[in-house]
């Protein structure tokens, strides 16, 4: 007989039927039920529903691969000067390529759009052009790949900080950041710092490889279509992430967030969704593969969707195979007003002495199907003993908030639970 276990029992675990063969389905609706309702049950029927479970619940979607890593660029146009790039970016027709000599730059740019992509990298990887400022407006097939943008904050006051952007682009297609490095001033201190980049009314935007550090924002997005964001690394940033409004296609695979340094009013969120402002929602969004990780960080919440003007749901969400190892903040995964939600084989989990523990809550959703997480919360209820991290096989003692600062994704991995690690 199959089972659907719902929130109103607290567990975040297999909260639907997979899909699978009517008998295989069975089955594993009877193991997830038996993990989920383990007094009463023999050590035998608790092994071997672990068991049936890690040999076959389906594994999660693969991640895209990393890019190889970067390499010298052998040829090209050498550029030396930001009136010489700026020259170089005038004349270019579509598929030169233009070798930056380490030093300072800046861009501003508009209404281009080459035949072929156009690649913008650095003469010495050891020694990367660094790019201060970088505007585009209406510019098409364009790359940057092995550059640093970055700059401090021409005030250092947080709230002329927070008016500062490294970078902004509107409109336009075709435009990729590869193996870049979007910093601030790199004095340890993010809340002094400008936001990362801020771009809109692109279509087919790839951020990928690429490291976002000290900036009180990582990534804005609005009215972006068909968006790739993948394999960056975030990290000591003050507030969100990557924010985004009115996107459609959009996938973000395989990031990594942590170490986050919110101040005391921040409220921050790895990955944000929003409509605010919007007259139309995001959708066909998937988010898969990502780690999201506390550490020694002050604290950050996970994965966060929500429809302010509140009558915008967004449409066709994949949330699956991500891990959040949060403190301090609720909310690991919170999808609000979505039709057709997949919800599967997350992680979501907090120090076991953390007054404000970490939860997946599902809220005003139509086409729900939450399968195979493992959290301690499902909306708001707390499963006794927190039976369902504990009975998925993770090991709690390194759930503290001592251990926190050096816990990796890795340690809490057990096959056939959650998240899993891609190769």
């Amino acid at each position: 007989m199959k089972r659907l276990l719902t929130g109103s029992i607290g567990l975040a675990l297999s909260l639907a039927v997979l899909s699978a063969t009517p008998a295989k389905a069975d089955k594993l609706a009877d193991a997830y039920w038996t993990l989920s309702h383990p007094d009463g049950r023999s050590a035998d029927d608790i092994a071997w529903a672990k068991a049936y479970i890690a040999a076959n619940a389906p594994a999660p979607a693969p991640a895209s691969q990393p890019a190889p890593a970067p390499a010298p660029q052998s040829g090209g146009m050498k550029v030396s000067s930001s009136t010489g790039l700026l020259t170089a970016l005038m004349n270019a027709k579509g598929g030169e390529t233009f070798v930056l000599a380490p030093g300072s730059y800046s861009i501003t740019l508009s209404s281009k759009s080459y035949a072929a992509p156009v690649a913008i990298t650095s003469a010495d990887l050891s020694k990367p052009a660094v790019i201060g400022w970088l505007k585009l407006t209406n510019v098409s097939h364009i790359v940057f790949r092995n550059v640093e943008i970055a700059r401090k904050a021409s005030n250092q006051t947080v709230t002329e900080a927070l008016k500062e952007t490294l970078a902004k682009v509107s409109g336009g297609s075709n435009i990729t950041f590869d193996y870049v490095h979007f910093h601030g001033s790199l004095d340890g201190d993010a809340t002094n710092d400008v936001s990362g980049i801020a771009i809109s009314g692109v279509s087919n935007l790839s951020i990928t490889n690429s490291e976002f550090q000290e900036t009180m924002r990582a990534l804005q997005l609005g009215a972006n279509t068909g968006v790739l964001l993948a394999h960056n690394d975030i990290h000591n940033v003050r507030s969100d992430g990557f924010d985004l409004a009115q996107c459609s296609r959009v996938t973000i695979d395989g990031n990594w967030f942590h170490d986050f340094d919110r101040g005391s009013a921040d409220h921050p969120d790895a990955i944000q969704f929003w409509t605010t402002n919007t007259t139309r929602a995001s959708t066909d969004i998937v988010i898969i593969n990502n780690r999201i990780e506390t550490r020694g960080g002050t604290g950050m919440q996970g994965i966060f969707l929500a429809d302010q003007v509140g009558n915008l749901p967004y449409e066709r969400v994949r949330i699956e195979n991500n891990i959040v190892i949060g403190k301090n903040m609720p909310n690991g995964i919170f999808p609000s007003h979505v039709n057709g939600l997949t919800v599967r084989y997350n992680t979501v989990v907090s120090p076991v002495d953390d007054a404000n523990p970490v939860w997946i809550r599902v809220d005003r959703s139509t086409g729900i199907s939450v399968t195979g997480n493992v959290a301690d919360y499902f909306n708001g209820v707390s499963a006794a003993g927190n039976k369902s991290t504990k009975d998925s096989g993770i090991d709690l003692r390194l759930l503290t908030t001592a251990k926190l600062p050096t816990l990796t994704a890795a340690q809490l991995v057990v096959a056939g639970w959650g998240y899993q690690p891609v190769p």
